[in-house]
């Protein structure tokens, strides 16, 4: 059975621009731009995850590894739009998940990808 939940997220640029500095990925494009970096999306679908899980009252993960096995950017997000993050995920039963997720909003997907948790 397949899972489809979402959550409204967005960036500030004062965010942006501290994950800029923290990283040194901090170049016109994401510090005067205000475009948010892919791996500042990537670190933030943890946390993500964990919100809709507990907002649907899904059983917790146990110990997990997880890997993203694919990430593709398809547009630049500016800071300061609210968008939201989707995730399609079969079950949380088993060894492991399949999770396909997206950050998008009603005119264009902004970059989406696979990932796999493997519980221990």
């Amino acid at each position: 059975m397949q899972h489809v939940f979402e959550l409204p997220i967005s960036f500030t640029l004062d965010q942006v621009i501290k994950f800029g500095e923290l990283t040194g990925d901090n170049g016109p494009v994401h510090s005067v731009d205000g475009i948010v970096q892919g791996g500042f999306i990537l670190s933030m679908l943890p946390q993500w995850l964990v919100t809709v899980i507990e907002q649907n009252n899904i059983r917790r993960l146990p110990k997990a590894v997880s890997i993203i096995l694919e990430s593709k950017f398809r547009n630049k997000l500016e800071s300061g739009k609210t968008v939201l993050v989707r995730f399609e995920l079969e079950s949380l039963s088993g060894a492991l998940s399949k999770i396909n997720w997206s950050i998008f909003d009603s005119d264009k997907e902004y970059c989406s990808g696979k990932w796999i948790i493997h519980k221990s």
